[in-house]
């Protein structure tokens, strides 16, 4: 069977990093879970991404956006006005209970209005004693038991069907005819005006924008980016120093660092009980460096050789 000590440090350090790298995995899943940070990321992207920056969204009032919202495009006459559009789109048939138990509307929580990438999902029961500070929120903290029971995705298509049915009164009538010619002079496919929408939309959700806050880090991610590719092309350098070493360097002395400590009057490898079940009888201490006289400008602690002080 091959045996060879490159072969066994490679399988050691591939294990330990796989190892590390599924334990990272693990408690960053776990705390994530725990925290209910997924669901927050994600009612905080549709925030940003449906709502102003001074808009919050009050989930318990999901619902009534979204039958306001839909008064106002059929022409209903209401005297309701939707106050959040990410909750008229979670207030949808379609996602209100989508990843979930039960209906959205039933978690008492608040999607507040936040800097980018930063979402804050407080509970709607405002503090009984108002905060010292401006900085922290006048609503209580979400139970982790609502933060747990969030959707932590929703997928681009059931994003998309929520909108479209959120805006067209009437999805099913909405189609272009192929061959005819628009006003701008371009000839139809046949494909439905609502598919050409869903597609849309559909991308806007698969993609991952970058927060316009970010444009000034990229020099810094760059940076940062190149520093890593270059630290982990350094590690072949070990690895052929390692391999190198290995198959074609010079055997090293038993002492190659003129230690003068126990640890080096005993051979690689060493015996059994380190000194071969014999005690080892100590002369010096271990610092007899430039010691004159000597036969080798120091003397080992188990050498009786005598040493001159002066």
């Amino acid at each position: 069977m091959l045996s060879s000590g490159i072969i066994d440090l490679a399988i050691g350090l591939a294990f330990v990093f796989g190892v590390t790298a599924a334990l990272a995995s693990v408690a960053t899943e776990s705390i994530s879970r725990f925290l209910g940070l997924r669901g927050a990321y994600l009612l905080g992207g549709l925030r940003e991404l449906l709502d102003s920056e001074q808009v919050g969204t009050d989930l318990t009032k999901a619902e009534k956006d979204y039958d306001a919202w839909k008064n106002i495009v059929t022409g209903t006459s209401t005297e309701d006005k939707p106050q959040s559009a990410t909750g008229a789109v979670l207030g949808s048939p379609i996602l209100r209970s989508q990843g979930m138990v039960g209906d959205i509307t039933s978690r008492k929580l608040l999607v507040q209005a936040s800097k980018p990438d930063r979402p804050s999902v407080r509970n709607i029961e405002p503090r009984k004693h108002a905060p010292r500070s401006n900085r922290r929120s006048p609503q209580k903290r979400a139970p982790l038991s609502d933060l747990r029971s969030l959707p932590a995705y929703i997928s681009p298509t059931a994003f998309a069907d929520a909108v479209i049915d959120l805006l067209v009164p009437k999805p099913t009538a909405q189609t272009t005819p192929a061959g005819q010619t628009t006003a701008t002079g371009q000839t139809t496919t046949g494909q439905t005006t609502l598919d050409t929408v869903r597609q849309s939309l559909q991308k806007i959700m698969s993609q991952d924008p970058m927060p316009a806050y970010m444009a000034p880090l990229m020099p810094v991610h760059r940076f940062i980016t190149i520093a890593a590719l270059l630290t982990g092309a350094a590690q072949f350098i070990f690895l052929w120093n390692l391999f190198e070493s290995r198959m074609w360097g010079r055997v090293a002395p038993e002492n190659p660092w003129n230690g003068t400590s126990l640890e080096w009057s005993i051979p690689s490898p060493p015996p059994w009980n380190n000194f071969g079940g014999k005690h080892p009888v100590v002369f010096h201490d271990p610092y007899q460096y430039g010691v004159k006289g000597s036969k080798g400008d120091y003397v080992m602690q188990d050498s009786p050789e005598q040493v001159v002080s002066g």
